[in-house]
């Protein structure tokens, strides 16, 4: 299942889901959280699978409102592909076909480190929220298995280790635990993010129903999750013929969740030897977990370096072989590769003697389509450009093209330039974090001022907007990527715009490339005796209005 929640034109949230429960309101402990609107209930809406179906339930009051495909929903409904929820403002669109493929979806799992956890080592059953009928004790203590339960645990660990992946693992270990351990319900939380918070979770009941946490679950999280205690509680809250107990997931890196199981009344009571073997069992799965993590780190590290290998290749084909010039406007450019990921691809291209577009762009480093991102938009560029697109037009075809709903969105920076060699009549869009300026002859230079527009593929129905002007004879406008002002000396200062703007001053009545030589030559000097490379891609295209030649002059 997959879920894309909008509000307004731009994307809130997109969330995939393997199955289970999905909890979507306002309450911060829900799957899906929608915030600031007092339209959204604490718990607003439940999805979930049934069978081989997905269904949507209103949890609400009658006081809030929601509806489905336009009309109102007031019982529990089956969901279709596209069909679009909508309440308090937002747009809920699920897709129930897109199965989650769990080897090539990354899990997100934010451990508390052991140094914080540490920290935690003389609190209180206060300080831990817990209730003072429970029996907690810390992972340093002594935990006894007997012989019979050792054989058990080593042959789950070897079952752990042949599991392909996170949720995989998690959903074997929940079958496991509520047969062996005769529980009527079992559920596994992992921290998904610094705060705590246990959103990567999977949980069911005897009869195999996919359950959210329990109440006691949550009771107990802070104490197991985040403060790393194993705890037992032989008559619980809301069902005192049960008993509950709960273990962390601790490994090499610190908590990574926790894990916990409700009795059946009928059977007997869990008690602390019970509380030992499920830490044993806890302490196998951390470690399969903390496996499945690393190889999931190395297999994304494998990928993005292929990527960027591609994605050098592909930089260095969209830039023009030859820099095209015109009679009246002379281009010159910088372009160098840094040590570090690839980032900016830029493209010239001449449509007739009357028409010139340029493109400057920078994807945000260290993702894994960077190749694929940057070839599709020149190519929409270059197909723009034939047309004669305006730079705003353009922009927002090139948006629609790589606007994703994926759990990694793409936001590019991007500027668009049109410029008529002739006149010097230009329009300029410019969306993300790239810099514009106006250079006289004289030397004066400013920086031109765009509309704030949404970076590329940020949101799927984006507007952007251009400037228009006029290069006058002698003065050139040039393009410039971010990363030309992280550069630092060895003194660690940084390369300024106002350092950029003193150079450039210095040398404006130069040709164009003589103009790009004298800042070439700035930064090496700027850089001194620094052995390594700059990490950051630069580059820098200088377009200059030139006096066109008179015939026998």
């Amino acid at each position: 299942m997959r879920i894309v929640v909008e509000k307004g034109e731009a994307q809130f949230i997109e969330k995939q889901f393997a199955g289970g429960t999905i909890y979507i309101g306002s309450n911060p402990q829900c799957h899906i959280v929608l915030p600031g609107s007092n339209q959204i209930a604490a718990r607003h809406l439940m999805i979930f699978e049934e069978g081989e179906k997905w269904f949507v339930e209103p949890l609400h009051d009658q006081y809030h409102i929601t509806k489905l495909n336009g009309h109102l929903l007031r019982e529990r409904t089956e969901l279709k592909d596209k069909d679009v929820i909508t309440t308090g403002g937002f747009a809920i669109h699920v897709f129930p076909s897109e199965k989650s493929e769990d080897k090539s979806v990354p899990v997100q799992v934010t451990a508390k480190s052991h140094q914080e956890l540490q920290k935690t080592i003389g609190y209180s059953l206060e300080d831990l929220k817990l209730p003072e009928n429970v029996i907690v004790k810390q992972i340093t203590e002594t935990f006894s298995l007997s012989k019979g339960r050792l054989g058990y645990v080593s042959v789950l660990a070897l079952r752990m280790l042949e599991a392909p992946d996170v949720r995989t693992l998690m959903t074997m270990v929940i079958d496991t635990l509520i047969k062996d351990f005769d529980a009527c319900c079992a559920w596994i939380g992992l921290r998904s993010d610094s705060e705590g918070h246990l959103h990567l979770s999977t949980g069911k009941d005897l009869v195999g129903n996919a359950i959210d946490a329990p109440p006691t679950a949550k009771k107990f999280s802070f104490a197991v999750a985040e403060c790393a205690r194993a705890v037992i509680q032989q008559s619980i809250e809301d069902n005192p013929e049960r008993s509950a107990i709960a273990c962390p997931l601790v490994s090499p890196d610190g908590s990574l969740g926790m894990v916990y199981l409700e009795s059946q009344p009928n059977k007997p009571r869990y008690n602390v030897a019970d509380l030992d073997m499920l830490m044993f069992v806890c302490n196998q799965m951390a470690i399969a977990i903390d496996r499945l993590l690393r190889l999931q780190a190395e297999q994304l590290e494998q990928i993005r370096s292929l990527d960027q290998e591609l994605a050098r290749a592909v930089q260095s084909s969209v830039a023009p072989w030859q820099v095209p010039q015109w009679e009246g406007l002379k281009v010159s450019v910088l372009a160098e590769p840094g040590g570090g990921l690839t980032t900016d691809f830029y493209d010239i291209l001449s449509v007739g003697n009357e028409h010139a577009m340029v493109m400057i762009g920078q994807t945000p480093p260290g993702r894994s389509d960077t190749a694929i991102s940057i070839a599709e938009i020149s190519s929409a560029f270059r197909i723009g450009a034939v047309h004669k697109d305006l730079p705003q037009v353009l922009m927002r075809q090139i948006n629609w093209l790589i606007f994703t709903t994926a759990s990694e969105p793409r936001h590019i920076h991007l500027a668009l330039l049109s410029i008529a060699p002739d006149s010097g009549e230009f329009y300029l869009a410019i969306a993300g974090n790239l810099h514009a300026y106006l250079l006289t002859s004289s030397g004066k230079i400013s920086k031109i001022k765009t509309p704030a527009n949404p970076l590329v593929g940020e949101a799927r129905k984006a507007k952007y907007e251009a400037v228009k002007g006029k290069l006058g004879e002698e003065q050139s406008l040039i393009l410039v990527s971010s990363g030309l002002f992280s550069l630092t000396s060895p003194k660690d200062e940084i390369y300024e715009e106002e350092h950029f703007a003193e150079i450039l001053s210095d040398v404006a009545s130069e040709p164009p490339n003589r103009i790009i030589a004298e800042l070439v030559d700035d930064i090496k000097t700027f850089m001194g005796s620094k052995t390594q490379k700059h990490q950051r891609d630069i580059t820098v295209l200088l377009l200059k209005k030139t006096t066109k030649k008179v015939n026998g002059a």
